[in-house]
């Protein structure tokens, strides 16, 4: 038997060494550059089906990812069927963003739930602030929208479900508590030492108040639209991201008068593409951005919830109560809000909900205004927020519509209604969840409640965050899935505020991803 030649073995071993020293290497920093480009974090199914999303759980899943953040109303389905059916990866969490898992609180959808988390916007109460600061933005700019002595708001939505009817709810609420609190004031008239006396804003109405559907190239949407402007409207709530561009462009094209529009969803006046640049307001007082007709938005935050949903993930928290003690579907104890397995109705005090800053003013000034005392002012945001949360007509967005003896409601799922013989309905009696309709009718909707869809909370992903021993570990974590096939995440709507609120949750962890 020859002898080994040690020389060469060792040459041999270190070329190895090496060549696998390499490898790792390469790997190592294949990684690294992965990691810098926005594509990483998201992806769209590849089908509107069940398949097309399961088919991207599971690549999600192979490519180490196991907190999946899923914003729009298509996911709560798709996940169910998934997670009944062993199709979503057991070491995974799931968090819904602006849908409601398990709806209909199901038994055979309990399975897996400890793993889910959602997050519903109480966005009335966001549109009761935008009521206030749209009269006040109107009644301090008399000259511009004043000049046949009345001031009109007019709005729509695509429809009527409760996702939306609740918008123009608490937007009418907002305005009616302006009207009373703010009535024979004088108001200071924007960028003048000019005071004029408080002109009472109401509502004007086109033929309809749905259009029937969110295309934005809907007729029925640009019909209503022009309906209300015919009717020299001065500002217009088109509760449809995809129609506010319409309510713009007609807005632009309109001669008679100004006619300023209140976005949704997102900061839509910072978004040019929507709101076209225009000369209409360039030579007034108005604040905020002059070169376009969009005046301020009513919001849903969904990076501020994306941030909370995973800062609890990886805490690991367990639910306030024990599993013998909670039934699945009841409302939840509030130390429990954004934990895995609640869905989470998330307010106006989360700071989940709310209007765009370019507005804070004209809701503090018209606060402000309405107080006897100087003690009772405020001069911040968060003060308002305080202070309002705790007003009668406020908490009425919070009282179960009563409809029975007042409606004529055809059937228990109806949301539309016709108002009984000899009835009239009072926000204070009625609760304020209801909105008169331009047929006449009354819209309503439930008071969502924060609940229950299991009686525990996963920390699995706490386990994992804990376990990643560096940032690129843990940036390999989390990702995002879109709610169509073919959805791109600069959408400078839901998709790019979920994906800025998981940019936000890395920064607060000392970890950097791209920028869109």
């Amino acid at each position: 038997m020859k002898k080994l030649n040690k020389k060469k073995l060792f040459l041999s071993l270190g070329s190895v060494f090496a060549l696998s020293s390499v490898v790792a290497i390469t790997a190592s920093c294949s990684q690294k550059s992965t990691l810098n480009y926005s594509q990483f974090y998201w992806t769209s199914p590849t089908s509107d089906d069940d398949n097309g999303f399961q088919t991207k759980y599971k690549s999600m899943a192979n490519d180490g990812k196991r907190a999946l953040l899923m914003p729009g109303f298509q996911h709560p389905e798709k996940l169910q069927n998934a997670l009944a059916n062993d199709k979503f990866d057991a070491n995974s969490i799931a968090l819904i963003l602006d849908a409601v898992y398990n709806n209909d609180n199901k038994a055979e959808f309990y399975k897996g739930a400890d793993r889910v988390a959602d997050v519903y916007f109480k966005v009335d109460e966001a549109a009761f602030l935008g009521g206030i600061a749209a009269a006040y933005m109107l009644n301090s700019n008399q000259s511009v929208f004043g000049k046949d002595n009345k001031l009109t708001w007019g709005g729509y939505v695509a429809l009527n479900a409760k996702n939306t009817t609740n918008y123009l709810a608490g937007f009418d609420l907002g305005v009616k508590w302006a009207n009373e609190k703010l009535k024979g004031k004088s108001v200071k008239q924007e960028g003048t030492q000019e005071t004029k006396t408080w002109i009472e804003v109401e509502q004007v109405y086109a033929s309809e108040s749905s259009a029937g559907g969110f295309q934005p190239e809907n007729d029925n949407a640009k019909k209503i639209i022009r309906e209300l402007i015919t009717k020299g409207v001065d500002l217009i709530l088109p509760v449809a991201i995809t129609q506010v561009g319409v309510a713009v462009t007609e807005a632009i094209a309109t001669a008679s008068h100004n006619v300023g529009v209140i976005g949704v969803d997102v900061e839509v006046e910072n978004d040019e593409a929507i709101n076209k640049k225009t000369d209409k307001f360039i030579n007034t007082n108005l604040s905020g951005n002059k070169n376009g007709v969009v005046r301020f938005s009513i919001t849903k935050r969904l990076d501020v919830a994306t941030v909370k949903l995973l800062e609890n993930a990886i805490s690991g928290q367990s639910l306030s109560k024990g599993k013998d003690e909670i039934i699945i579907g009841s409302e939840i104890d509030p130390r429990d809000k954004y934990k895995l397995g609640v869905n989470t109705v998330g307010n106006l005090s989360d700071g989940v909900v709310g209007i765009s800053p370019s507005a804070y003013h004209y809701v503090i000034d018209a606060f402000n205004l309405a107080q006897a005392n100087e003690s009772d002012k405020i001069s911040t945001y968060d003060q308002l927020v305080n202070k309002i949360t705790n007003d009668e007509l406020f908490k009425t967005l919070d009282k179960k519509p009563l409809v029975e003896g007042y409606l004529d409601v055809k059937k228990e799922t109806d949301n539309d209604a016709a108002l009984l013989e000899n009835k009239t309905i009072d926000p204070r009696v009625n609760g304020g969840t209801l909105y008169k309709s331009a047929k006449g009718t009354y819209y309503f909707y439930p008071v969502a409640k924060s609940t229950y869809i299991s009686n525990s909370s996963s920390n699995k992903f706490k386990e994992l965050w804990d376990g990643a021993k560096t940032n690129e570990e843990k940036q390999s974590l989390i990702g995002l899935i879109l709610s169509y096939a073919g959805a791109k995440v600069k959408d400078g709507g839901y998709s790019e505020a979920t994906y800025n609120g998981l940019k936000e949750f890395y920064a607060k962890h000392g970890i950097k991803i791209p920028t869109l």
